[in-house]
């Protein structure tokens, strides 16, 4: 039987959706006894299982919006980019022109200024390498840590406005229910108001363009420097 979702999206996708509606999830099930037994939790998991795919395809397509990881990827094979030794590159030169004719010209030409078409046939051999890297259980991981940090940092409006709309919430709860006396508040309230304000503070400071720039960068590492190891096994020159 195939599997509902697989590494990638177990890792860079659905771990995305639960730190997006966690908060909401902490506050539930603090504050409303009734959700802690067996069969409330098993109907919340069916609902947050159909959700979770709706919520994946968004997610996804909102990170693709906020950061794109070829221009690094592109820029690191790049003769002129400095952030892979000179050696690997050639080597990666070599290599990709003997796989495909037209990827000759990445050798050829590495002295020249680079060229429109220089710069195209990169984007051209990145996607060679990407397709040919899946097994690779190191470029892998280093794609679901991009994914993850990437499909983050496209949810992060929606998971302010999230963690903003339960904190009214309890605000309010805190005016009805409690009426603004702290001696009243229960166990349960303070630390889904704690969790929640944690969540709100995460969100604003630690999902941020640069750990998608350092994701991106690591995982154009980890692909380029993969085949070079591959054809220094293989004796490929």
């Amino acid at each position: 039987m195939k599997q509902v979702f697989d590494v990638y999206d177990i890792r860079a996708r659905l771990a995305v959706v639960i730190f997006l509606v966690s908060p909401v999830l902490f506050s539930i099930y603090l504050q409303v006894e009734s959700i802690r037994n067996i069969a409330s939790t098993t109907v919340i998991a069916i609902i947050l299982m159909a959700l979770s795919n709706l919520l994946m395809v968004v997610i996804r397509d909102n990170g693709k919006y906020v950061y794109n990881k070829r221009e690094i990827m592109v820029k690191y094979l790049l003769p002129t980019d400095t952030h892979i030794d000179s050696g690997v590159k050639e080597r990666l030169y070599k290599f990709l022109g003997k796989v495909d004719e037209s990827f000759t010209i990445l050798f050829e030409k590495k002295d020249d200024p680079v060229t429109e078409d220089y710069y195209n046939t990169c984007k051209s051999a990145l996607n060679w390498l990407k397709e040919h890297s899946r097994e690779s259980s190191i470029v892998s991981k280093e794609n679901a840590s991009y994914g993850f940090c990437r499909n983050l940092l496209g949810a992060k409006k929606v998971g302010i406005t999230v963690c903003l709309v339960i904190l009214i919430i309890q605000v309010l709860q805190f005016w009805i229910q409690f009426s603004f006396n702290i001696s009243n508040v229960t166990e349960e309230y303070a630390l889904s108001f704690c969790m929640t304000t944690i969540y709100l503070f995460l969100w604003i400071f630690l999902v941020r363009k640069n750990i998608v720039e350092i994701s991106a960068k690591c995982y154009a590492e980890a692909l380029l420097l993969s085949f070079d190891k591959f054809i220094e096994a293989s004796g490929i020159s």
